[in-house]
């Protein structure tokens, strides 16, 4: 659900062309991926979790997209602000305002098993179109919604952001519990020093960013207010 809200909360910050690749691109992937998607099964999805070093690299993919939309967010608050930004950043933030995210591929896919296992007996092509039409429309709606309900674009970068983070949160808690699961460490589980330093260590990076995103909006805010007055006052002499 995180996954899906980040990625959504990401695409207010294209244009409409760009939103409507992305959305005909996840409805063509949802649509092919039915050859895949038939040949899952519990068992085997059952022994994908089993697998360490399987998680391991989930796991890392999964803070690999969190930085990538982390530094989107920090690039687009300096652009906004109007701040010297190199070449090479401006090529980065293009690159990173397109980029829809790596971990919405395999959320479309589990959404596309988990619908098949729902409807056994059905074709899976009909199934699998159907249900790319379904995510082509819905990112298109809820992202112009969000869009609507958030106006401002750095209250959409700070939750972006915010949301990010607390992927990240929840996938590093995931990742030791079943950690502790599969070593039967129960008793150490809710006492481990290493968890709540990283927590600390993230929290406290998050209230710095934050800190520095607010700041930042409320000198775009002064400016604005500034050059508004300014042109009036001229106007008026």
């Amino acid at each position: 659900m995180l996954v899906c809200f980040s990625f959504l909360l990401k695409q207010t910050f294209v244009n409409t062309l760009q939103l409507s690749i992305t959305a005909v691109a996840a409805m063509v992937f949802t649509g092919f991926a039915w050859h895949v998607a038939i040949l899952q099964s519990s068992t085997e999805i059952a022994a994908w979790l089993a697998n360490t070093n399987l998680v391991r690299d989930i796991s890392v993919v999964l803070n690999i997209d969190v930085l990538l939309s982390m530094a989107f967010c920090l690039l687009a608050a300096n652009i906004k602000i109007g701040e010297h930004v190199g070449h090479k950043a401006r090529w980065l933030y293009a690159f990173l305002r397109f980029f829809p995210g790596i971990m919405i591929v395999p959320t479309l896919f589990a959404l596309l098993v988990e619908t098949i296992f729902m409807f056994p007996g059905e074709d899976f092509s009909l199934i699998a179109w159907t249900l790319g039409g379904v995510f082509c429309v819905a990112i298109l709606l809820l992202t112009y919604t969000i869009k609507r309900l958030l106006p401002e674009t750095f209250l959409r970068l700070e939750l972006l952001f915010l949301c990010n983070l607390l992927i990240a949160l929840v996938g590093i808690v995931a990742t030791s519990e079943w950690q502790n699961s599969r070593c039967g460490n129960r008793q150490h589980k809710l006492w481990c020093p290493r968890r709540y330093t990283c927590f600390g260590c993230c929290g406290w990076h998050c209230g710095n960013v934050v800190a520095t995103l607010a700041q930042q909006t409320a000198n775009e805010t002064v400016r604005i207010t500034h050059t508004r007055y300014t042109k009036t006052f001229r106007r008026n002499t």
